[in-house]
């Protein structure tokens, strides 16, 4: 070890003296630039040079280059460290920001300019001067004292001006590829903020993106600046995961102003609803994904092709991540295409508004909510189809179990039908529903559709998406107003799990079964049965995971560490990974060649765990052992093969019990929680899990629990159809 590192030493320091050598060539050093003399060595060596290795720089020429840094005053103010260490967190940033803007198609090397928005004294803008010549570099801050240290620290030919705290700012349209701001919007108002991202549309060239840091959720939790700055922490905290501008007016003395300074944390859900207004394109990378610092990532692209964006606006809009997997969603697209066309989804008929259904024996079912397959040719693009199954293929198992489950003959049809001509052609409405109590659920749309349509109305699978249960679940006016037309209008509303049951209750709502998910049921027989052998035997062994929604979990940083380990196992020992909703996964393993896909790679590597894999070996994974279904027969088919499955998917653990084969569910928020708990399928909560151990935990189930278990609630859910006057084909 100490050999290598001499000999590391020696190799870096005899660069520099060639370096040296090379100066002494030159009688006019003004000709000189950083970039032109290490444009070819490592990141890492330039970041040496600046710190460790400056002291092993021999000649004075080669020091008149580089930029110095200010006096410990200065450093200490703005890191909270002196000499090399003040520059570590810097680097990382630069890294970072660098491997963000090669994801987007953007080589530094060919920059015009970028600007360092807060630059400080200089910090991070001078790792760039070794792939961007100075005069393609400004930094702009509001205190005028640092950008007088910044000229005197030798970053020679770098454009240094001070600006005012708000908007406009001196530079012409269309100007910069890259505006970075480290430490920024995490302290300046939503007023501020807001206007400062339309001046960065304004000065940013087609393409151009902007990185900003924020504070981080994990920040406002462990930061006692943070905490004095926001003294009810549990309702900043509660606002911050509602997705609301988080910010505490404390300034910073001089001019930092509290009308416009303080401390701020801008959560991804705040992003995603408002920062679209300015640009089409944006992204959240959180603190524990990129692992370089303690603040999280925004990225936000300028529009190349406004036609095409506005077109892809118009598809995402009714399509956001987890949305209900009903007509709620899906629905206002095909009434727009279809004109006054009622246009069944997912079952049997397609009928023209006006025309009763065909004459048939039995009940007539009017059924919305999650469908059983997708109504989309194979050859259709697989954002078209995940978006068809609400972004989530696991809701497919909830649609194809109930029309397994209803007798009689179900149709879905729109819900923008004439309310005299459903209640005069159907008998009752059923409501195939997942985790609709949620606060980004409003769903008016069904409170509007039963308000008109006077039938008897059953909702099945109501469940509720909170972190943990002890969380306070918001439910939008709209979705209240909806459960309270259903709850008059059937005998019992059938929850999830008893957590979703004490939801309802808290809106005034009694009349409520506990059934768990219909998907529970999909086999509609009263017996279950698994098969267990000893570990060494399981021979093939299938993960899932949840990396790109972890937001939702009861721990974050415990759900990225398990994230990581999951894909740590499949990519080690070759297991097969099953998707549900990470669209870039599942473009990369169809084959499809999506630019948004490959901009996501570092990303996704992050989210992942797999940041030491290289690109090629990380696609290959990918394509190789990644997998998605929009068939749930298929799914099953598939599932048929594998001796053991794990992971934090309800139903991609679901599916494999219900052909026989024993999995453990990750428990990562209430809502996968409440579901293990009432079946009693095996399950670990991921905030006790450091490690995966695949024997200890295959052999600690009990899988005769779940078998009983499921039996006892196989005839509470038939007693729950029953009681609601729903005709079934559940055997008893």
């Amino acid at each position: 070890m100490e050999k290598g590192h001499t000999s590391h030493l020696a190799s870096n320091v005899e660069l520099i003296h060639k370096v040296e050598d090379s100066l002494s060539t030159f009688q006019d050093l003004s000709a000189v630039s950083i970039k032109k003399l290490f444009e070819n060595v490592s990141d890492e060596f330039f970041f040496w040079l600046l710190t460790q290795g400056y002291v092993h720089i021999r000649d004075q020429a080669l020091k008149s280059l580089l930029p110095s840094i200010p006096d410990e005053k200065t450093q200490v103010a703005y890191t909270g460290r002196t000499g090399n260490a003040t520059l570590v967190k810097a680097f990382r940033a630069f890294t970072l920001f660098k491997n963000i803007a090669k994801t987007y198609d953007i080589d530094l090397r060919e920059c015009q300019s970028i600007l360092d928005f807060g630059c400080g004294w200089g910090r991070i803008i001078r790792f760039f001067l070794k792939d961007v010549e100075p005069s393609g570099l400004h930094g702009v801050d509001v205190n005028a004292d640092v950008i007088r240290i910044c000229r005197q620290s030798n970053l020679r030919g770098v454009n240094f001006k001070p600006i005012n705290p708000m908007p406009p700012i001196h530079f012409p349209d269309n100007m910069f590829d890259i505006i970075y701001l480290y430490s920024v919007f995490s302290h300046l108002s939503e007023e501020a903020c807001t206007k400062w991202l339309a001046e960065f549309q304004r000065i940013l060239r087609a393409g151009g993106i902007v990185i900003a840091t924020t504070r981080s959720r994990s920040n406002l939790c462990n930061n006692d600046n943070l905490r004095k700055a926001f003294p009810d922490i549990e309702k900043t905290l509660l606002d911050y995961d509602s997705g609301e501008f988080c910010h505490a007016p404390t300034g910073a003395g001089g001019i930092l102003d509290r009308s416009f300074f303080g401390q701020t944390a801008i959560p991804k859900k705040y992003v995603e609803q408002h920062w679209t207004e300015c640009f089409p394109i944006v992204d959240y990378i959180y603190d524990w994904e990129h692992k370089g610092f303690d603040q999280n990532v925004i990225i936000a692209q300028k529009e190349k092709d406004r036609e095409k964006i506005l077109k892809d606006r118009t598809l995402i809009r009714h399509t956001g991540e987890n949305a209900p997997s009903g007509n709620a969603v899906v629905t206002e697209i095909v009434s727009n295409t279809c004109e006054s066309k009622t246009v069944e989804l997912s079952f049997e008929t397609i009928m023209d508004n006006g025309k009763a259904p065909p004459l048939c024996e039995g009940a007539r079912v009017f059924y919305t909510g999650a469908r059983s397959h997708v109504p989309l040719p194979k050859e259709a693009s697989v954002q078209d189809r995940l978006n068809a199954t609400g972004n989530n293929t696991g809701n497919l198992l909830i649609g194809h179990a109930i029309k397994r489950q209803l007798g009689g003959t179900i149709y879905q049809v729109s819900m923008s039908a004439e309310a005299k001509y459903i209640e005069e052609n159907f008998d009752y409405i059923v409501i195939g529903a997942s985790n609709f109590l949620f606060e980004r659920f409003d769903l008016s749309i069904y409170a509007d559709f039963l308000e008109k349509v006077r039938l008897p109305c059953v909702i099945i699978g109501l469940g509720a998406q909170a972190p943990r249960y002890e969380s306070k679940v918001k439910i939008p006016e709209g979705t209240i107003r909806m459960l309270k037309i259903i709850s008059e209008r059937s005998t019992t509303l059938g929850a999830r799990g008893y957590f979703s049951a004490s939801v309802l209750e808290q809106m005034g709502i009694k009349n409520i079964r506990v059934i768990g998910c219909p998907s529970m049921y999909w086999t509609c027989s009263p017996t279950m049965v698994l098969s267990k052998q000893t570990f060494e035997h399981c021979q093939r062994i299938a993960v899932n995971g949840n990396s790109n929604i972890i937001e939702h979990s009861s721990d974050i940083q415990a759900a990225q560490r398990v994230e990581g380990l999951l894909a740590n196992l499949a990519f080690k020992n070759g297991y097969q990974y099953i998707l549900q909703n990470e669209i870039a996964e599942m473009s990369i393993a169809s084959g499809e060649d999506s630019e948004l896909t490959k901009s996501l790679i570092l990303s996704l590597k992050m989210r992942h765990g797999l940041l030491d894999v290289s690109d090629e070996d990380f696609i290959r994974f990918v394509k190789t052992n990644m997998v998605a279904f929009f068939d749930v027969e298929e799914w099953m088919r598939y599932i048929e093969a594998f001796d053991f499955v794990i992971g934090t998917r309800f139903h991609g653990c679901l599916i494999a019990i219900l052909n026989g084969i024993p999995s453990v569910v990750l428990v990562h928020d209430a809502r996968t929680r409440e579901m293990c708990e009432l079946l009693n399928i095996p399950h670990a909560d991921i905030r006790h899990i450091e490690t995966i151990d695949l024997e200890l935990l295959y052999e600690s189930m009990d899988l005769d629990l779940l078998e009983t278990t499921y039996t006892n609630l196989y005839q509470n859910y038939i007693d729950f159809l029953e009681e609601n006057g729903i005709v079934h084909n559940l055997e008893r």
